[in-house]
């Protein structure tokens, strides 16, 4: 199962299940990353639901956020395989700009990608320009933003399924 999330060869890539078709990575060890930031947040499981939220877009406020959740949602007599890995992942919003960290691991084997990109939304939908490490992909997903948070809701590839993508303003 494949998902387009936040362009990363996890979730959102992750982060969520692999976006193998976004052309990843930008990690650590490249010799001049997208961004600087430090991957602090929280180790988090993802979860198979049988139901989730509704998208309801609202302005994205400038600040530092973490995932705190992962979700599974499979449509309607859809069964999903449980996903044994482990994200964290820290996305860092201001003015209209998005820079992202995205880690994952699975046995004992860590990987982090970075990312930067331009955003804009209409309604539910979060339009993502990527500008790093290249400026050929865009991401529409749809979202929630709060004061406190921001839920991205991707469509996993094969149309069978909706990963949600918990973050939390520090």
């Amino acid at each position: 199962m494949r998902l387009l999330l936040v362009r990363a060869c996890l979730v959102l890539t992750s982060f969520v299940v692999t976006a193998g078709t976004l052309g990843c990575s930008d990690d650590d060890d490249s010799p001049d990353p997208c961004n600087t930031l430090t991957n602090s947040g929280p180790p988090v499981t993802p979860e198979i639901v049988t139901s989730g939220t509704t998208p309801r877009g609202g302005p994205i406020a400038d600040g530092t956020y973490e995932q705190t959740a992962l979700q599974y949602r499979g449509d309607s007599g859809v069964m999903l395989e449980p996903d044994a890995r482990t994200f964290a992942s820290v996305f860092e919003f201001e003015g209209g700009s998005v820079e992202m960290v995205v880690g994952k691991t699975l046995g004992g084997v860590w990987d982090e990608d970075r990312y930067s990109a331009t955003y804009t939304t209409s309604g539910t939908e979060l339009t993502l320009r990527y500008t790093c490490p290249d400026d050929s992909t865009i991401e529409r997903p749809e979202y929630t933003a709060t004061e406190t948070g921001l839920r991205l809701y991707y469509r996993i590839v094969d149309e069978t399924a909706t990963a949600e993508v918990t973050l939390t303003k520090r």
